[in-house]
């Protein structure tokens, strides 16, 4: 289980590796799932609130997204034991924050919508760089520029 926290001042990723029991259900008490708890540090953004933790299908990888600044995507891979590798994507132009994301059905892609400069950026998950961008042009109320805080994922039928 992932979980990450912006209440401190520099944000933590919380991994917690539960054990599930194998065989059958006790014929009296509770079951028990053991755990052990393995935190990283997210050092290098500055985040105010965290908006999103995406792990792809393979549970191999999962990327945070965050209001802030930093201009990074943190990309967490864990392990079977201990604190596994956060890594930093960096994201290309003006981008100061990814403030929604989703994983393609495939694992392939992340997408993540900025603030900063309101575009989608494409990232490729094998060698986490920020591959391109989408200009949705989205406008707010007021007529002004406004990012993109909201993104889903919808398979294409092959054919």
């Amino acid at each position: 289980m992932l979980g990450v926290t912006a209440s401190t001042k520099t944000p933590t990723l919380s991994d917690i590796h539960v054990s599930v029991p194998v065989g059958a259900c006790p014929a009296s008490g509770t079951v028990t799932f053991p755990s052990t708890l393995s935190t990283s540090v997210l050092s290098q953004i500055t985040a105010t609130a965290i908006t999103g933790v995406y792990p792809t299908s393979d549970s191999s990888l999962a990327f945070v997204t965050y209001a802030g600044s930093g201009g990074l995507i943190p990309a967490y891979a864990p392990t079977t034991s201990g604190a596994g590798t956060v890594s930093y994507v960096k994201l290309s132009g003006s981008a100061t924050a990814p403030i929604s994301g989703v994983v393609s059905a495939d694992s392939t892609t992340f997408y993540t919508g900025t603030s900063g400069d309101n575009l989608v950026h494409i990232i490729n998950r094998s060698t986490l760089t920020d591959t391109s961008t989408l200009a949705p042009n989205l406008t707010g109320a007021s007529g002004t520029a406004a990012p993109v805080d909201l993104l889903v994922q919808k398979p294409r039928k092959t054919t």
